[in-house]
């Protein structure tokens, strides 16, 4: 089974950055849960085999939304859909997802597609989806509240930065006498992004194992151009995934199309490549 890919949302772009960064729930998304919130309230009759309860309070806010269900049940299911435009200039990290201040015996709270360490480039947008579960213990007559928060944050332009760097920051981690750029669980979030993503890296285990993994790819112990071209793919999608690849191009290539022909050169034992893409990707990394 194949991995789910991200689609690239890289930009070539010389203009220069003002600092200003937004995120907004689109006027559009606005709109049509409005009128299936409308739809739902007149209706009131079973949808794809589930009674749907009376439900629904949403405040107008460009950075909130308030929804309230009303006579739920065990086992109900309530499912929003959001989406989520950065309408500045720079870029802006998904810092975290934090789903609290709920009863967990009581309610089960999901957020999918959505991940932390996600970027958002300038005029992009990401979409979400909150699931609100009602479980069996649940008491009756009683009010249960919760809060799904994103937090995130604008970044200015960043640079590629070469695997030397990356090879320091995982011993500097392992070893925890080297000062640290960026914190381990930044580093663990680029690696998890990494296995969802790619089709060639996959790292497993407690964070320590995990860095180890990263850190013997990024060595290329051997002297075999495919362990080379592993090694300068994984520094490439460090910087991807880290945002520091954003604005750049090689050759006319952003860095998601870099990785996606390293690593379909791999995939399909495509020897002769090695090289073509083992420099590609080395040169987008020297970029900064």
């Amino acid at each position: 089974m194949r991995k789910r890919r991200v689609p690239d949302k890289s930009k070539n772009s010389t203009a220069e950055h003002n600092m200003r960064c937004a995120i907004m729930i689109t006027e559009e998304e606005r709109t049509n849960l409005q009128r299936l919130f409308d739809s739902i309230k007149k209706m009131n009759e079973p949808i794809t085999g589930i009674t749907v309860p009376e439900w629904y309070e949403k405040r107008k806010a460009k950075d909130r939304i308030e929804i309230r269900i009303l006579d739920s049940y065990p086992c109900y299911e309530a499912y929003l859909n959001f989406t989520i435009e950065n309408t500045g200039d720079d870029p802006v990290h998904i810092d975290e997802i934090a789903l609290e201040d709920y009863d967990e015996a009581a309610l089960e709270i999901e957020m999918t597609n959505l991940i932390a360490c996600m970027w958002i480039s300038p005029g992009e947008t990401a979409n979400g989806q909150l699931a609100i579960r009602t479980l069996r213990g649940a008491k009756q007559n009683w009010r249960y509240t919760f809060q799904a928060k994103i937090n995130a944050s604008c970044q200015p332009r960043r640079r590629p930065l070469t695997i030397s760097f990356w090879k320091y920051e995982f011993r500097a981690a392992l070893n925890r006498i080297d000062k640290l750029h960026i914190p381990k669980e930044k580093l663990e979030c680029y690696l998890d992004q990494i296995t969802i993503e790619s089709d060639v890296f996959e790292f497993t285990g407690a964070q320590v194992q995990k860095f180890k993994q990263a850190l013997g790819k990024l060595k290329a112990s051997g002297s075999g151009m495919e362990v080379k071209l592993q090694a300068q793919l994984l520094g490439l999608w460090l910087n991807y995934v880290a945002g520091y690849a954003e604005g750049y191009k090689l050759n006319g290539m952003t860095a998601y199309e870099i990785i996606q022909g390293s690593e379909t050169a791999l995939a399909n034992h495509q020897t002769g490549q090695y090289k073509y893409w083992k420099d590609l990707c080395n040169n987008f990394n020297k970029l900064g």
